[in-house]
């Protein structure tokens, strides 16, 4: 079945329907404007957001169990896109000094993170 590339996707932590073409999409996943700002705004101040749903102590259990999957789907996703990069630079010819330079590890534990999945 062919997807249709033009079609707008929806947003990974919300769910949201946004335009695919949008900055904030890689590899088959993202997010949409409003959580990158919800999610810039958590990382740059130190006050709490104000959404529910990004309050885990004061959100509805049915919203935090609806957010679950799409939220472990997204690690799911970056970690497989994570694997897949490293063995394409593998490859390619780049060593384990230079894939754990890029992540801040040694090449004896880069080696010891990534290459039993290769």
């Amino acid at each position: 079945m062919e997807q249709n590339m033009e079609a707008d996707m929806l947003c990974a932590f919300c769910g949201v329907s946004f335009d695919r073409n949008a900055l904030n999409v890689a590899l088959g996943s993202g997010i949409c404007a409003g959580c990158v700002e919800r999610l810039h705004d958590r990382n740059t101040t130190d006050a709490p957001p104000t959404p529910a749903a990004w309050r885990y102590d004061i959100a509805p259990l049915d919203e935090l169990i609806g957010l679950l999957a799409p939220v472990l789907g997204v690690g799911e996703q970056t970690t497989a896109a994570a694997f897949e990069a490293i063995r394409v630079l593998r490859a390619r010819g780049a060593s384990w000094t230079d894939i754990g330079g890029a992540v801040g590890l040694s090449r004896q534990a880069a080696w010891a993170r990534y290459a039993y999945r290769l």
